[in-house]
């Protein structure tokens, strides 16, 4: 149903690593949380249950000014704000964390019948495309 409902490979939707089902996170560096418009302090980060952060704009250090807020992002993924020293229009918003990564992805295939699906999925696996942000 899930994979009808996406229509097949049109629809993309985010997954984390399976080291959350290990409940084993990883360190992760230089991930993509958005780029500034002189106006938005709060960006999504690609990822979940986050700690030991550090936050970039334009490649410098800015944990300082930022609070990490647990939730409440796309696909429930955690943010940061900016307190102070809001990204100006074009600076871009990276961080460092140890956590869960949350990656956007869609469906490989669109072309499966429901019964080739679960023939698929049981057999070979399905195969998905990772999409950047």
């Amino acid at each position: 149903d899930f994979y009808i409902a996406r229509s097949g490979a049109y629809e993309s939707f985010y997954v984390y690593d399976l080291s959350l089902l290990l409940d084993h996170s990883f360190t992760h560096t230089g991930l993509y949380c958005g780029t500034g418009d002189g106006s938005t302090t709060t960006f999504d980060i690609p990822g979940r249950s986050v700690s030991s952060t550090t936050v970039y704009k334009d490649g410098n250090d800015y944990s300082s000014s930022t609070t990490i807020l647990t939730g409440g992002g796309s696909s429930d993924s955690d943010r940061v704000r900016f307190n102070s020293n809001t990204p100006s229009a074009g600076e871009i918003v990276t961080i460092d964390f140890m956590g869960f990564l949350r990656m956007l992805v869609r469906f490989k295939d669109d072309n499966l019948t429901r019964e080739n699906f679960i023939n698929q999925l049981y057999s070979m696996g399905i195969q998905l495309k990772g999409l950047s942000c």
